[in-house]
Formats: C-alpha cells, structure tokens, sequence
C-alpha cells in the first residue's frame, strides 16, 4: 500500500466504526436508557447548584 493511500483508508475505517456505533447506540434500549437518566442526573445537578447559589 502506499503511503498517499492511507488517509483514504483511514478515514473509510473510521466512517465503518462511526456507522456501527451509531447503530449500536440507537438500536439498543439500555444505551437509550443510559442516556436518559444521565441527562436527568446532570440537569438535577445543576439545577441544584443554582438552587444553592441563590441563597
């Protein structure tokens, strides 16, 4: 392989391994879950800091 073909190939690794992680991510239901309760954790958070720093 030469050396002006690498890029190419990497990036096309690269576009495979985004394309299955997408799937995994939006196929799977505990992903999705995961996601859920980690967004409603952080919005809590600071939604407490901010509680917490009006006083």
């Amino acid at each position: 392989m030469t050396p002006a073909l690498r890029p190419a190939t990497t990036a096309s690794n690269y576009g495979r391994l985004a394309q299955a992680f997408r799937r995994w991510v939006i196929e799977s239901a505990s992903v999705h879950r995961w996601l859920r309760y980690s967004f409603t954790a952080a919005f809590a958070g600071l939604g407490v800091r901010l509680a917490d720093g009006e006083r």
